[in-house]
């Protein structure tokens, strides 16, 4: 029988997220709480080039300043309309120089970027990654496409 962690923190403000990933994480943990319950106001610097990177940065330094174990997922996203050195990866929201767009701005860019592509070669797929860190800093990570 596996032994329930006392508490995990979902590391994100996303009121979508906290409400998915809490749904998984009970079956692991007593408690689950989010970055909003915990007052936790900081940011990691997401310096990682790929999905598995960011998440084990943002797990880590949450970790850090919770001193609980901390879930973290970050995402990349590939289309298969743009060349390879054009991709978003893991820059999704930094757009026209900017590095955290809104909604909207985003929302533009990709009509924008969209309107010459036929409908046909408009795929692509997004990878995602996650990662938990106790506070004494064991590493797990997983992704999926």
């Amino acid at each position: 029988m596996m032994m329930k962690l006392k508490k995990i923190l979902v590391a994100t403000r996303n009121p979508a997220k906290i409400k998915h990933y809490s749904s998984i994480l009970s079956v692991f943990a007593e408690k689950v709480v989010s970055l909003v319950e915990l007052h936790i106001e900081e940011n990691p610097e997401e310096s990682g080039s790929t999905a598995e990177e960011n998440a084990e940065i943002k797990a880590r330094f949450y970790a850090q300043r919770s001193g609980i174990s901390v879930f973290s997922e970050d995402e990349a996203l590939y289309v298969d309309f743009l060349p390879e050195d054009q991709q978003p990866g893991v820059h999704v929201r930094r757009i026209n120089g900017k590095d955290e767009v809104d909604d909207d701005q985003l929302l533009t860019y990709w009509e924008q970027l969209l309107v010459g592509v036929p409908k046909a070669r408009r795929t692509g797929r997004w990878h995602i990654a996650y990662c938990i860190v106790t506070p004494e800093g064991k590493c797990n990570k997983r992704s999926r496409d």
